[in-house]
């Protein structure tokens, strides 16, 4: 929400602006090859969870790093 006031009346309005996340919020990216087996079975897990094709990339590499802490 922008709090600066740009003239001499009105300003912000409360509950106006974009929603705030959740208070940990993915922020970084990284990109990553796959090979066309790869990617098709990929798809295929996100079809299957009914979820985005990068959503199921980054349960499987969250689900990973949480194995090797």
């Amino acid at each position: 929400m922008a709090t600066k006031m740009r003239g001499k009346w009105g300003g912000p309005r409360k509950g106006a602006g974009r929603p705030t996340l959740a208070e940990e919020t993915r922020k970084n990216r990284v990109a990553i090859m796959l090979r066309d087996d790869e990617l098709e079975t990929l798809r295929k897990l996100a079809d299957r969870d009914d979820v985005p094709l990068s959503t199921a990339a980054y349960e499987l590499v969250a689900r990973g790093l949480k194995r090797v802490k």
